[in-house]
């Protein structure tokens, strides 16, 4: 699978070769909601990183060798306030489990956002604009 960022999202500080595997929606949505927002269901990141795995053997999904998982930061106000970062442990599973290296001192968040649940996509990508720093170049 190769990933790779659409031409209308390019800018200059735009990360390239992304990759989604799902549509944010159905099961996929519900379940990453409950891991971001109930700290009682963590134990289903174990559960839909089988799920991950077993979706990615099916439909023979490939992910390069040398994939970097660059799990999004929260502000610090929101880490305080949910405890844990839920990408973070996504991403820390699935890189041990596929092999891969994660880096979590890429990305810094410069900007606290209000909650997204309600936004339609424009909104979201508003709400985003220039929340997140890079910080390695």
């Amino acid at each position: 699978m190769q990933g790779f960022t659409h031409t209308h999202c390019t800018t200059c500080f735009s990360p390239d070769k992304l990759i989604s595997i799902f549509f944010y929606k159905g099961l996929i949505k519900e379940t990453l909601k409950q891991i971001k927002y109930k700290t009682a269901v963590l134990g289903l990141v174990p559960d839909l990183c089988d799920f991950v795995e077993d979706y990615m053997e099916k439909y023979q999904v490939y992910i390069p060798s040398d994939f970097v998982w660059v799990p999004i930061p929260l502000h610090g106000i929101t880490l305080l306030d949910r405890t844990y970062n839920q990408a973070e442990l996504i991403s820390m599973e699935l890189s041990k489990r596929l092999g891969h290296k994660m880096v979590t001192n890429f990305l810094t968040r410069v900007r606290d956002t209000k909650s997204q649940t309600k936004l339609n996509l424009k909104e979201r990508r508003e709400n985003v604009k220039k929340a997140s720093l890079c910080l390695k170049r």
